[in-house]
């Protein structure tokens, strides 16, 4: 078995709910209504994070700017 070098880089839902402080739920809900890409990976088709982009929610969160 193999593992994308690249792949690494991503974070699994459970690690980018668990970083914004929300329930998967919730952010696939965010990803339904487009506040957040998600790529999809592997042949179930798991959703991986960029961290730059779960950070930047981050920062918006933290001056009052979050999703709607």
């Amino acid at each position: 078995m193999s593992i994308d070098v690249g792949l690494a880089k991503f974070l699994t839902i459970a690690q980018a709910a668990g970083a914004l402080g929300v329930s998967k739920v919730t952010l696939r809900r965010w990803e339904r209504i487009g506040l957040v890409k998600a790529y999809r990976v592997g042949p179930r088709r798991d959703r991986r994070y960029a961290p730059e982009h779960i950070a930047k929610m981050l920062r918006d969160a933290s001056r009052g700017a979050g999703p709607d």
